[in-house]
This record gives structure tokens, C-alpha cells and sequence, in this order.
């Protein structure tokens, strides 16, 4: 693996200083791996409302299901593989699966929830 660029390790530093902020907007989610052991991890959570911009000219965006995002490093540290749809997270209380995963090219990994009693 190749050494991050000085913007990567900044970039890096500034998400982890984000996410382990007892102030800032991160909660603390748990993650189980296969044996069903919680790892417990920072992450930005959104739910599923409508998104509008103030002062844009442009149509709202619905968003049905709510996500997360995780810190690669973090999940890679968790569970020592890549985060997929089988994975189970606890968000405030609520279980849910993994829908989706899309890695940002930043360090984040953006997860689309499914209610775990919805499955």
C-alpha cells in the first residue's frame, strides 16, 4: 500500500477528529461480524426525510432510507474485511442491515439502512 499524500493525511486526521467528537455531529453505532461479536464505532447518521438545500432552485431530494457513514479504516479494523450487504448495525437503538455500500474516494463508506424487522 502506497503512503498517503500530505492532503489524504489531513483529510484522514480532520474525519477522525469529526467522528470522535463528543460535540460534533457523529453517534456511536454498533457493528456485529460474522460470530455476532459488537464492535462498537464512531459514524455520521442521517434519517430519511427530505433533503432541501435553503436558497437552491432545485427539487428536494427524498430520501426513503437512512444512512451512515462509516470510516473505511475503522470497519476494516472491525471486521477485517470490506463492509457488505449481510452486516448488521445498531443505530440509536434500532437494528438494521446493510442495503447498500459506496465508498466516497475520501475515507467514508456510504451505507444505505434497511430496518432489520423489514428483512
Amino acid at each position: 500500500m502506497s503512503q498517503p499524500s500530505p492532503f489524504d493525511a489531513v483529510l484522514e486526521d480532520d474525519t477522525q477528529r469529526i467522528l470522535q467528537s463528543a460535540l460534533g455531529p457523529a453517534c456511536t453505532v454498533m457493528l456485529y461480524d460474522d460470530a455476532g461479536h459488537p464492535h462498537e464505532l464512531r459514524a455520521l447518521y442521517g434519517q430519511p426525510g427530505v433533503d432541501v438545500q435553503p436558497g437552491q432552485a432545485s427539487a428536494p431530494v427524498v430520501n426513503v432510507s437512512p444512512a451512515l457513514q462509516l470510516s473505511c479504516r475503522d470497519v476494516q479494523t472491525a471486521l477485517g474485511r470490506d463492509l457488505c450487504a449481510r452486516d448488521r448495525v445498531t443505530v440509536r437503538n434500532r437494528p438494521y442491515r446493510i442495503l447498500s455500500v459506496m465508498d466516497d474516494g475520501y475515507g467514508l463508506l456510504e451505507c444505505r439502512l434497511l430496518e432489520a424487522a423489514h428483512v
